[in-house]
């Protein structure tokens, strides 16, 4: 076939195809094509072979063997796994070695998401022994052993492991057998272990006795580890460890959590000052450099303070989780230093007085602006109208997060004023753009359902509503769902008013609240927007594809425009244009823009690129919910 297709190429090159030579040489590559095809598949089904019978070989395997990626998460397990570890391996697959062993920890052998050669000899030069997690909630003591596996594709372990005794039930383990779960390189107690003591102090403890809790990180303890080595690192851990042990007492509870971190627990002390002065004492036992395998190493500590507080329901994790975090904010503040948690809600709350004096002061001196954007027609890539969003540049601070102080301001009741505000300043910017420029254009405003149960409130927006003497349907006003269903009647009449007054109401973020369709109707609203995460999900898969079509549909049938909100992608546009939705907003036209920006929208023909249009999606037609 290849000597006569390339004959018939060369005659109508006009070239002479009567030459001996010529009819060789094609019959050399044909061959050769051949020949290496076939060698290719005799290569294939020997390696598919190979591979077969190296994995019967895994599975055969009276040991557990799995393999891990550098984050101690499992990719593979073998049949031997299983049957040990009682669990298929559907469900081992893709868990992390500490939920297997919870003593373990296993971070304490990697830097920088690889893993060190040195500790991995020193941790495993015999199989360590640990207390395996089974899938029926008893605990088995294995023996462990961890190999590196290194190739230019992959930088994983291999974890082999087999019982050491019998299964025991977690409840009838004492005390003595817990202790014994231990830190390998410090000989402290483990974090699982340390949970489990905290967890059962929580539960038994009485009102009188006091506690707390010291979560204590060494400062660039990585860089130490990458400057002078992981021997030397070590070192410094075992140093530190000895020098916490040292003011501690007896009654006391010392184990590693982290790779860098340690907690002691001081248990029925006299008041909170106690846990104070043994940190500062921590601090001063690290003022001058320590000396670390003949090296002058300086270190400096970051101390996290919380009390042990039960009547809270805070768990063993929880009261973990609130120690680290005073800790993190040592770090914050520049390290070696300590931090109280209960001084981090006064901070936060010292922090929120004063951005609430500050949000305060710029909704009366007009500083909260409005970003416009814009709202196309998807039919034609016009432009429908723009929606006004409130921001906020602080001349300090910057820009602040829309969520952030429009959070703030619903908490503190500013979202009135904030609130009125914003409409003032759409009516006005309406009314100027519409006398300025030939476009039926419109300005959509959200109102918080705290505005609308105001009656102060609406009787404000209603009286700026009347004062702006807007055209028809020039302004929109939008609401989520939950808005509908709080007090009725009073809800009623306000959304009366504005009908009357010809402003158009839209529910808002559809299909993230109560979806309440009967009063959507009975309010005679005007406008539908779909919430963006209903969007971004169609190009994924069919059914929130039809879900959106369905909803379009349905909203067409009650007389509502639709909006699609965070449309970003032209394959989402793509597949929103056989559902007939009539605009479109999001980055895929334009991100939120000052009014100047706006404006000069405007003056160059309020208009979008339409080669969307031409455009067809992967997915069929639907003419079904265009009949719907």
């Amino acid at each position: 076939m290849l000597h006569t297709s390339l004959q018939e190429q060369l005659t109508k090159a006009g070239a002479n195809t009567d030459l001996p030579p010529l009819a060789q040489l094609c019959d050399l590559i044909s061959d050769t094509y051949y020949r290496h095809e076939h060698e290719v598949e005799e290569l294939k089904t020997l390696l598919k072979d190979k591979v077969a019978e190296l994995s019967a070989i895994i599975h055969s395997l009276p040991q557990g063997l799995l393999t891990l990626d550098e984050f101690g998460y499992i990719c593979k397990s073998n049949n031997a796994a299983e049957n040990i570890v009682k669990t298929p391996a559907s469900h081992i697959i893709g868990s992390n070695i500490r939920q297997l062993w919870p003593d373990f920890d296993f971070n304490s052998l990697c830097y920088n998401g690889g893993f060190d050669d040195d500790l991995i000899r020193n941790f495993f030069k015999n199989p360590m022994t640990a207390t395996m997690r089974l899938g029926d909630h008893t605990y088995l003591e294995t023996h462990l052993s961890l190999s590196p596996i290194r190739s230019k594709q992959t930088h994983v372990f291999s974890c082999l492991f087999f019982p050491k005794t019998q299964a025991a039930d977690f409840q009838n383990k004492d005390s003595t057998s817990l202790a014994k779960s231990c830190d390998p390189l410090t000989g402290v107690a483990s974090r699982y272990t340390f949970l489990s003591y905290l967890e059962e102090l929580l539960t038994h403890s009485d009102d009188t006795s006091i506690c707390a809790l010291l979560f204590i990180n060494i400062d660039k303890f990585n860089s130490i580890n990458e400057k002078l080595g992981f021997k030397i690192g070590d070192a410094l851990l075992l140093d530190v460890c000895d020098k916490i042990k040292k003011l501690l007492r007896p009654s006391d509870m010392l184990a590693r959590v982290e790779s860098d971190g340690f907690v002691a627990l001081l248990s029925n002390i006299k008041d909170f000052s106690y846990a104070s002065k043994v940190s500062q004492r921590l601090l001063d036992a690290f003022k001058d450099a320590t000396h670390i395998l003949d090296k002058h190493v300086s270190v400096t500590l970051s101390i996290g303070i919380c009390p042990l507080v039960n009547d809270r329901g805070y768990t063993s994790d929880d009261i973990l989780q609130n120690a680290r975090s005073a800790m993190r904010e040592s770090k914050k503040s520049g390290g070696n230093s300590l931090t109280l948690f209960q001084d981090l809600d006064r901070n936060s709350s010292k922090e929120t007085e004063e951005l609430e004096r500050e949000l305060r002061v710029a909704i009366e001196r007009g500083e909260i602006i409005l970003y416009y954007q814009p709202i196309v027609d998807l039919a034609t890539g016009k432009l429908a109208g723009f929606e006004g969003l409130a921001r906020w540049i602080h001349p300090q601070r910057g820009f602040i997060p829309p969520d952030k102080f429009i959070a703030l301001a619903e908490d503190t009741g500013l979202i009135l004023p904030l609130g009125l505000s914003v409409m003032k300043r759409a009516c006005q910017q309406t009314l100027t753009w519409r006398k300025t420029y030939p476009f039926d254009i419109f300005v959509s405003v959200n109102l918080s359902a705290k505005q609308i149960l105001d009656k102060e409130a609406c009787d404000e927006i209603i009286e700026t509503l009347i004062s702006a003497k807007l055209p028809p349907h020039s302004l929109k006003i939008e609401f989520t769902e939950t808005v509908v269903l709080k007090e009725l009647d009073h809800i009623a009449h306000f959304f009366h008013t504005v009908n009357e007054l010809e402003i158009d109401l839209c529910i808002d973020d559809f299909g993230t609240g109560y979806s309440a369709l009967d009063y959507i109707h009975r309010f005679n609203f005007d406008v539908l927007k779909i919430d963006k995460k209903f969007i971004t999900a169609i190009t994924d898969n069919d059914k929130d594809l039809w879900l959106v079509g369905g909803i379009v549909s349905l909203a067409h049938s009650l007389g509502l425009k639709v909006v699609a909100e965070g449309v970003e992608i032209q394959e989402e546009i793509l597949r929103l244009i056989p559902m007939d939705v009539d605009y479109i907003q999001g980055y895929f036209f334009s991100k939120p823009m000052k009014h100047e920006d706006a404006t000069a929208l405007l003056q160059n023909g309020a208009s979008f690129p339409t080669t969307y249009l031409t455009q067809k999606p992967d997915e069929p037609c639907f003419d079904f919910i265009r009949n719907f």
